[in-house]
């Protein structure tokens, strides 16, 4: 279950890759600086790529700029509601789908920034694929980033726990902690939850699981 015991059921996020790479500039990953949109609004390497071009004016009312994490402007929701509806809340913000989603992170230090206002444990930008039968298997942050590798292999008792630590499709979409650590969820549990508005679309690939 989402609300398990965080000593037991979470694993840093520094201790998951972010710290390697695995979703930082150096594979081209979600980080809000890390480069220019494709032609599907996914950002892309800034070695290849032009820098990008977001204008955060274009943010709606209410997003503000958050030190340590340049590039985007952010919402906190201290309201507590389940996954779908935080993610509709979002979503519901901008002018266009692709103005505003739940919080993507980048990076380490952008994990911490964002704990750091949640005020409580909050839900991100994330989600597996249905049907799969690896609990860390096809992972993916909103910008279509894989997720896989900043998931423990070898996870008991870490996370993605899949509440029992076997997958059978019951946490499929991901909470962080003030303290950092991240934790697979159901998504029917009333958490907080962080919006972030930097004009990427959710990508394709994305599949974000149905409400039970």
């Amino acid at each position: 279950m989402a609300v398990r015991v965080l000593a037991v059921c979470v694993l840093a996020l520094s201790a998951c890759g972010f710290e390697h790479g695995a979703l930082g500039p150096a594979d081209g990953g979600g980080g809000d600086d890390d480069g220019g949109p494709t032609s599907d609004g996914r950002k892309t390497d800034a070695a290849t790529d032009a820098p990008r071009t977001f204008d955060k004016t274009r943010c709606p009312s209410g997003y503000l700029d958050v030190a340590g994490a340049a590039g985007s402007r952010y919402r906190v929701i201290t309201t507590v509601h389940n996954f779908w509806d935080q993610h509709d809340d979002c979503n519901n913000d901008g002018t266009a789908p692709e103005i505003t989603h739940l919080v993507t992170l980048g990076s380490q230090a952008e994990a911490n920034v964002m704990a750091g206002i949640a005020g409580g444990r909050f839900y991100i930008g994330a989600s597996q694929d249905p049907n799969q039968t690896v609990k860390s298997a096809n992972w993916h942050l909103f910008d279509g980033n894989d997720l896989a590798s900043a998931w423990a292999v070898n996870d008991t008792p870490s996370e993605p726990s899949d509440a029992d630590g076997t997958e059978n499709g019951q946490e499929q979409v991901a909470v962080v902690d003030t303290n950092t650590l991240m934790s697979d969820a159901g998504g029917l549990t009333s958490y907080r939850a962080i919006c972030e508005c930097d004009g990427i679309a959710i990508a394709p690939n994305v599949i974000i699981p149905p409400h039970p």
